[in-house]
């Protein structure tokens, strides 16, 4: 059957500042005098006694505007935010050219604060956000060897980066997270056994790698694969430790293996962690086959092959309760329940060429409350919609990527309740309206890889950045100067407000908090924001940033 997220030293003097208009900051125990006592134990009045011994260098004490709150995901805005936009106009914010020859990217970049840049002692939402690209300097033609890639640390505010000197296989997409509670996340890649084509298969290894540039460990198991694979964490057991789904094995966030399944894919494997039966814990999806957090089989899903496909996960049906699965392999696509049961097969539209494994990005784009399907295969921008049980076509528009392997994104700009779609292909982008219609276009040059288009709030100004990335084309002289990243906002910089992360290839916001870490439960994403790999609107919260907070450069 074919289916188709301390005040600076210049504040201490100034704990009121910002009483008028913004949430008071409080230091010690929130008392004029800083919480000190005096002789007759009250504050103000008679001789004091002299305060507590504090130490030359003390530790430093966030404060709750530049906090995550542990109940929530997200953490404040800039204070006293312009209004978005009413006009949908990108311009070219900042471009990154690469570093050296290393100037192609392929895989999705990752955005996350990593570095104290304001000086406070904390690594947090007063930080100005990151963007992690894995580079590498591509051969001319398609099969010939690549050469080990790099990491690359871009400040999203001003494009200043360095560059991680440990190799990595740049045709598999890294993650990133806080793996050991240090309030840091951390970047983990694949390595492979020396230069490889990602066509061919070879042996790989995951690392982790410390935004300091520092190896944190190699791991221990070795997976046979090519590229076009990705890499994903979460809590699957709730204990409060991350686990990392590899392309073809589970890990502990030591990278000691856990379990495997019997016959990964070895090509576009992007494993989901999901809780598919609302009991807490979280199972693992490769491809259409689900294992519990253990590593125990569930179920195959019908008419796909064993840990085969692409997925993704959302509430199709609306009743925001138990999830349903969208998965691609080859030709066909289709919504399945929950237990893997084919609930509607999708229509194809064209004969996938490559007979990979699609990625897809899910969201309503124009506010008719069905659940859309972004996509790209067999030359064309695809939206389906998934309505009364039934997927269907809404619109598509023809590309020059003939064997398309990155999803569209999409995102609403202006907040108008319609969002805008981003596809990406081997000569442009193109930006289309909620109908359909062409909204923006520019030249670009790629080649074929799993590179989707990146919404984040990436220089922390309270306003989305779309972020492209770009790659040698086969055949192509490299006739130097390249923009590997593009940084895209709108005119007046007022699109939208939107999350200030984005952490891997399968990103849902429910997966990871802005400060990087990962929610020990993790919550169903399709009751609160029924999207994947698609950036939602900023949560307000009840304090926000105020400009002396944040380091503006």
């Amino acid at each position: 059957m074919v289916w188709s997220r301390i005040l600076p030293l210049a504040l201490l003097a100034c704990s009121a500042c910002y009483v008028d208009a913004y949430p008071v900051v409080v230091l010690g125990d929130g008392d004029d005098t800083g919480g000190f006592e005096t002789s007759a134990g009250e504050t103000g009045d008679g001789d004091p006694s002299p305060p507590p011994d504090i130490p030359e260098d003390p530790i430093p004490v966030p404060i709750e505007q530049c906090t995550v709150d542990p109940v929530s995901l997200d953490g404040p805005l800039p204070c006293e935010l312009p209004e978005s936009s009413d006009e949908f106009a990108p311009v070219i914010a900042r471009l990154w050219h690469g570093d050296g020859a290393e100037t192609s990217i392929v895989t999705t970049p990752l955005v996350a604060n990593l570095d104290d840049d304001n000086g406070d002692g904390h690594v947090d939402v007063c930080d100005a956000p990151d963007i992690v690209v894995a580079a590498v300097a591509l051969p001319i033609d398609k099969q010939s060897p690549w050469p080990a890639g790099h990491l690359h640390v871009v400040d999203g505010r001003d494009g200043d980066f360095y560059t991680i000197d440990i190799p990595i296989d740049a045709a598999i997409n890294p993650a990133l997270g806080d793996l050991d509670g240090d309030g840091i996340a951390e970047i983990v890649a694949s390595q492979a056994a020396g230069p490889n084509s990602p066509y061919d298969l070879s042996a790989r290894h995951l690392v982790a790698i410390r935004p300091s540039g520092e190896l944190m460990w190699t791991g221990e198991a070795e997976f046979e694969g090519r590229g076009g694979s990705a890499i994903a964490l979460a809590d699957l057991d709730n204990d409060g430790e991350v686990e990392i789904l590899a392309p073809a094995h589970v890990a502990n966030a030591s990278g000691e293996l856990l379990w495997a399944p019997e016959d990964p894919a070895t090509a576009y494997s992007m494993p989901v962690a999901v809780d598919l039966d609302l009991d807490g814990d979280l199972e693992v999806l490769y491809g259409g086959t689900a294992y519990d957090h253990s590593g125990a089989h569930l179920f195959d899903s019908d008419y796909v092959p064993r840990d085969r496909g692409a997925v993704a996960v959302a509430d199709f049906d609306g009743d925001d309760l138990e999830p349903e699965i969208y998965i691609q392999h080859g030709g066909d696509h289709g919504v399945f329940a929950a237990d893997g049961s084919l609930i509607s097969a999708c229509p194809t539209g064209g004969v996938m060429l490559d007979g990979g494994s699609h990625p897809v990005t899910i969201r309503d784009i124009d506010g008719d409350g069905s659940t859309d399907l972004i996509f790209s295969y067999a030359g064309e921008f695809h939206v389906l919609t998934v309505e009364d049980g039934v997927c269907e076509a809404k619109w598509s528009r023809k590309g020059d990527l003939e064997a398309g392997l990155s999803a569209g994104v999409s995102f609403d700009f202006l907040a108008d309740g319609s969002a805008e779609t981003i596809f990406t292909d081997l000569s442009h982008i193109k930006i289309f309206d909620s109908s359909g219609e062409l909204a923006y276009q520019a030249p670009h040059q790629t080649r074929e890889n799993i590179a989707n288009p990146v919404i984040a709030d990436v220089d922390g100004d309270g306003a989305a950045e779309i972020l492209i990335v770009s790659s040698r084309p086969v055949g192509a002289e490299d006739i130097g100067e390249r923009s590997a990243l593009r940084i895209l906002e709108n005119a007046d910089d007022r699109f939208a407000p939107t999350r200030r992360v984005w952490n891997q290839h399968t990103y849902h916001h429910s997966n990871i908090r802005e400060d990087g870490r990962l929610p020990t439960v993790e919550q169903p994403h399709w009751q609160s924001e029924n999207s994947f790999r698609a950036n939602r609107g900023a949560e307000e919260v009840d304090v926000c940033i105020p400009p002396a907070l944040f380091d503006n450069g």
